[in-house]
């Protein structure tokens, strides 16, 4: 073998040797405590025997899971919200939650609702009653929601279900749709972005509300452009088969529902959103078609002496137009443009704190008194 000396180079014979190596074993400092060496695999590979004496109750072993709030301030009106708190065990086979809620038409309500999903016929359950209803005479003192699903197909980013609710609607004393759909998605989302990076969803539903058969489809399509740029529009239409008058349509609340509600716990699909109405209205038939885009800013600025961080921003704008078909066939077309900002702060550099100012534009002074609004929103999840 070759040798470099003080000197010079030269060469030299030598006996190989054999060593036996092994990798150099990193020795925790715990590996001697008692709690974790009990847990070791004694000398002769035998494990200590487990016991499973005790049986597995999902229902007895909930746990809390976690608390969302959600705060909205309109201009010119009062404060809405919602305050939901979850329970779950650890194989997420069943979850009960507790929740109270104000929505836009100033209605508070307060109740507890259970998910099962252990089997392959998903059912949930909700019972709930109204605190405060802004003095109407109208509404709901108490309701349930019902639910059940059962899925056909689901594999990656594929979905297919069918589904069947039924909704005691604490807005009115009579309505209690009962709703069976097929539903249809394909939904892709990586990582932490804001917005799905892609999304194709279709929901054909039957509505029998008394009387009354409502049928109805909503198509949703949301696809990523560039960057962090989203395109996103949706389609929806509702008609009744019910041969009313309008002022029948609204002592009795039947047809198809226009709400102003913009967060309710509604299962009635059939019913259509129009965020600036005033009050809720019942017409023969109604549609919407609406496309807008969305951008994400990744502008950040974290502090650890302050307790607001600033994570990301959104800026969003969306056009809607609908058309409203009254029982004396009658046509309204309705105009609505939303724009919006929204603010992902961080409280604590912990707690996710969304902030969101959205601007809303109607056209028609029929369907609302204000054609001008202006609502902030504030959510926490803990």
């Amino acid at each position: 073998m070759a040798a470099v000396g003080s000197k010079d180079y030269y060469y030299v014979k030598s006996d190989l040797v054999s060593i036996d190596e092994v990798p150099f074993e990193t020795k925790l400092f715990f590996e001697d405590k008692e709690y974790y060496r009990q847990y070791v695999l004694s000398e002769d590979n035998n494990t200590s025997t487990i016991d499973d004496s005790n049986d597995y109750y999902s229902m007895l072993n909930l746990h809390y899971s976690g608390s969302d709030l959600s705060i909205a301030m309109q201009a010119g009106g009062s404060a809405i919200g919602s305050l939901n708190i979850k329970f779950g065990d650890p194989l997420s086979q069943n979850s009960v939650n507790a929740y109270v809620s104000r929505d836009d038409t100033n209605i508070t309500i307060a109740g507890v609702g259970y998910e099962n999903s252990q089997y392959i016929l998903q059912y949930s359950f909700n019972a709930y009653g109204v605190l405060e209803n802004d003095d109407r005479v109208d509404t709901r003192d108490y309701g349930v929601i019902a639910g059940l699903g059962l899925d056909l197909y689901r594999a990656g980013y594929f979905d297919a279900s069918l589904n069947a609710t039924y909704f005691q609607d604490y807005d009115t004393r009579e309505r209690e749709p009962l709703t069976g759909s097929f539903n249809l998605s394909r939904y892709e989302r990586h990582g932490i972005s804001m917005y799905a990076n892609s999304e194709y969803g279709l929901s054909a539903y039957g509505v029998r509300e008394r009387k009354d058969t409502i049928t109805g489809a909503t198509l949703k399509f949301s696809h990523r452009l560039f960057f962090q740029t989203y395109l996103k529009s949706s389609l929806k239409y509702s008609i009744t088969d019910a041969d009313i008058s309008n002022y029948s349509a609204f002592l009795e609340t039947r047809g198809v529902k226009l709400s102003p509600i913009r967060a309710q716990r509604d299962n009635d699909l059939s019913s259509l959103n129009m965020p600036t109405l005033d009050g809720s209205l019942y017409v023969k038939s109604a549609g919407y078609g609406d496309i807008g885009l969305s951008s994400v800013i990744d502008l950040s600025s974290y502090w650890f002496t302050f307790p607001l961080s600033l994570q990301r921003e959104a800026i969003y704008a969306k056009y809607r137009y609908y058309d409203v078909k009254d029982f004396t066939g009658f046509r309204h077309s309705v105009n609505e443009i939303m724009a919006g900002i929204r603010f992902d702060m961080v409280l604590l550099n912990s707690f996710a704190l969304p902030l969101s100012i959205d601007y809303f534009h109607n056209d028609n002074a029929l369907f609302t008194n204000n054609e001008n609004q202006v609502q902030i929103s504030l959510g926490i999840t803990f």
